[in-house]
């Protein structure tokens, strides 16, 4: 089961990314800055409005592997930085639809779960909390929808 995206949240952040955030970012999604590093694979959002945290977002990760993401986050937050994982894809080839697998999907100790409908295909989430959510969505619908040139090849 390859995992899809990995985000990393930091309240510190090495000078010299910080300083490139804020030459070349864009002001986007709630944060002050927000620069593509496509040498590693990775977005940087710096210094969010509400809590100046420091958001580091892998895609393909599956392709990248731990090793990688692990040096790249020590390049960019620091050695001693220690960033807490906000968020991670995973990606399963299911034969079934997903609202299929939503009526059988249960996580224990959950109260609250919620499915959306939208352009982008349905969304199904078995928990839905601020301390914890879960999702399951069509990657392939999702692609679809925004006319992705991946699906070209």
């Amino acid at each position: 089961m390859p995992a899809d995206r990995l985000e990393l949240l930091s309240h510190e952040i090495r000078p010299k990314y910080l300083q490139l955030a804020i030459d070349q970012g864009v002001r986007k999604g709630g944060y002050q800055s927000v620069v593509e590093l496509p040498e590693l694979s990775a977005v940087l959002h710096c210094r969010g409005y509400w809590n100046g945290i420091h958001k580091l977002v892998f895609r393909n990760v599956s392709h990248l592997g731990y090793t990688y993401c692990k040096n790249v986050a020590a390049e960019i937050f620091g050695q001693l930085a220690n960033p807490t994982i906000s968020r991670v894809d995973w990606c399963v080839d299911l034969d079934i639809p997903l609202l299929d697998l939503a009526l059988y999907c249960r996580l224990g100790r959950v109260q609250n779960c919620r499915t959306d409908r939208s352009r982008t295909g349905p969304t199904f989430y078995p928990s839905f909390s601020t301390t914890r959510t879960v999702l399951l969505y069509n990657k392939l619908r999702e692609l679809e929808s925004k006319h992705d040139p991946i699906l070209k090849s």
